[in-house]
């Protein structure tokens, strides 16, 4: 982890952390500890997305078509 600072010029400079190892404004970072701080995505939480989206679409699309057959029957009394 390298600290860094925007200058006045507005480029990024290297700083010194603060003293409790902690980083006032920037937090610069490799790509390995990029890639290693972040969980990758899973089947099941693919899956569990779908899932959602899918019964979310059927549930909308099956109040609709409820609405619409009560306003068919109403409309033919």
């Amino acid at each position: 982890m390298i600290c860094g600072a925007v200058d006045a010029t507005g480029a990024v400079v290297v700083v010194d952390p603060i003293e409790d190892g902690t980083c006032a404004s920037i937090v610069l970072v490799s790509p390995s500890e990029f890639a290693g701080s972040f969980s990758q995505i899973t089947s099941a939480e693919v899956l569990t997305s779908f899932s959602w989206g899918f019964g979310a679409v059927l549930f909308f699309w099956s109040i609709g078509a409820a609405i619409g057959a009560s306003k068919r029957v109403i409309f033919k009394l």
